[in-house]
């Protein structure tokens, strides 16, 4: 049964990590299978790291805006090195210490924002569709959070991992990568936009500075206690750091971690890091598919995305409930 849960958990944050993926390896010409290498081995690292289920998602600023205007591949990859020389410069800091001077309602407070954010991303994913999808959404949603807060039954895992499988095998095409070189295009160079990259490194730092790490150290020690002594300030800042610059270089996904993912991976039921190693161990395994057969461009179901971030969403604001019912206002909870 632990081993059940940890499979449906380990796919419970696929709801923007897959999508972006797919995304990510067609209008910028990135590599889907070092895409795919890059996001399994990072599950991989931080399931061995931290030895707890720990997300690994997309630099959402940096994917998301440079999807949006159009930024190369060689200008994303950019992004996240120089992202990466940020936190690893920010190691010759007393980051601990700096730590314990946030208040709990500060952290409190980013997690309730990017819970309502990721309900505003499920709204607007079926919303195209039409009124009838949107009450759909809500009551599968709302079906699956009863279900989450009065059984154990890991519902969102079981959900996320019928969908994603569904995806993969009714609604994906063949297609043949664009590029697959660890080396930029000459095209890529000559029309390099520096201010472009810079646009989207400066919000990205906040973003990380504050959920993929402040909030992610909080979360973990919420929902998995002395099992989570491993997830620190400091581990979790080299590995976006260090790891990005070489993800960067490479060619693979700009990532780092996420207190939401983290609620996505707990709520669909994972309890261990074996997790981490099964979502990681598919992800280098459809790489290698990738490599050897061709690419395969999947495309998920709005009403699935709409269900999980809606429903990961909700339980991710409850996370501030602390604050709420609080009259005093403490400090970080590091240890």
């Amino acid at each position: 049964m632990k081993f059940a849960r940890n499979f449906f958990g380990a796919f419970a944050d696929g709801a923007i990590l897959f999508p972006l993926l797919m995304k990510l390896s067609l209008p910028n010409a990135m590599s889907l299978f070092l895409l795919l290498a890059s996001s399994g081995t990072a599950y991989l690292v931080a399931g061995f790291l931290f030895r707890i289920p720990m997300s690994v998602q997309s630099f959402k600023s940096i994917a998301i805006a440079g999807l949006a205007v159009g930024a190369s591949a060689f200008e994303i990859r950019t992004a996240a090195v120089l992202l990466g020389c940020v936190f690893v410069a920010g190691l010759t800091l007393d980051l601990d210490s700096l730590a314990k001077k946030v208040p709990n309602r500060l952290i409190h407070g980013i997690q309730a924002g990017l819970g309502l954010l990721l309900v505003s991303q499920g709204l607007r994913s079926v919303w195209p569709v039409g009124g009838s999808s949107v009450l759909l959404c809500l009551a599968i949603s709302g079906l699956i959070l009863g279900l989450s807060f009065k059984t154990r039954v890991p519902v969102l895992g079981l959900v996320a991992t019928l969908g994603f499988l569904i995806s993969v095998v009714l609604h994906s095409e063949r297609f043949f990568e664009v590029q697959w070189s660890l080396m930029p295009l000459s095209t890529d160079i000559e029309k390099f936009r520096p201010f472009l990259v810079l646009s989207l490194v400066l919000p990205q730092i906040i973003l990380t500075s504050a959920n993929s790490v402040l909030a992610t150290v909080n979360v973990s020690k919420r929902y998995f206690g002395a099992q989570a002594s491993r997830v620190t300030v400091g581990r979790l800042v080299t590995m976006i750091g260090f790891g990005n610059i070489l993800s960067g270089l490479l060619g693979g996904l700009p990532f780092c971690h996420g207190s939401g993912g983290i609620t996505a991976h707990y709520n669909g039921g994972a309890r261990t890091h074996v997790s981490n190693y099964i979502i990681g161990g598919v992800l280098v395994l459809a790489s290698f598919v990738v490599l050897l057969f061709g690419g395969t461009h999947i495309v998920f179901s709005p009403l699935l995305l709409g269900v999980l971030l809606l429903s990961v969403g909700v339980l991710h604001v409850s996370l501030a409930a602390a604050s709420w019912n609080q009259g005093v206002d403490e400090k970080f909870s590091y240890h």
